[in-house]
Order: structure tokens, then C-alpha cells, then sequence
């Protein structure tokens, strides 16, 4: 249901698994943005540290483009 009506920021391909950080093969971690049509993904990537958290940090840098 999100990804019809809002921007999704998508991982790297090779990087989109973030859960558990010690060998990451479940993907939990997910940015959307609204409206879909006013934001436009720069960069995005999973942070390689498997002892600050459960899960690795997911960050995109989004742009605004309205």
C-alpha cells in the first residue's frame, strides 16, 4: 500500500538486508516520503556496524523537487 502513493528511499541492491546487524538477511528498515511526486532520492546506504544496534542504520538523503 505505501509504495503506490509515496516515494519509497530504496537501499542498494547489494545492501538492503538490516536485520540482525551481526549477519543481516531480513529486510525491516524502510523510508517513504509524501507526496510521491515531490521527492527525489539523491543517495542512499545501509551502515556496516553490527554492535551499535540490533538492526544496521538505514539513511537516504532526500530532495524536495516542489
Amino acid at each position: 500500500l505505501f509504495r503506490s502513493d509515496l516515494m519509497e528511499a530504496t537501499k542498494p541492491a547489494d545492501a538492503r538486508f538490516t536485520f540482525p546487524s551481526s549477519k543481516p538477511n531480513i529486510e525491516i528498515d524502510f523510508i517513504f516520503a509524501a507526496p510521491k511526486q515531490a521527492w527525489k532520492l539523491n543517495r542512499s546506504h545501509v551502515v556496516d556496524d553490527p554492535v551499535t544496534s540490533d538492526h544496521r542504520p538505514f539513511i537516504a538523503e532526500l530532495e524536495y523537487t516542489e
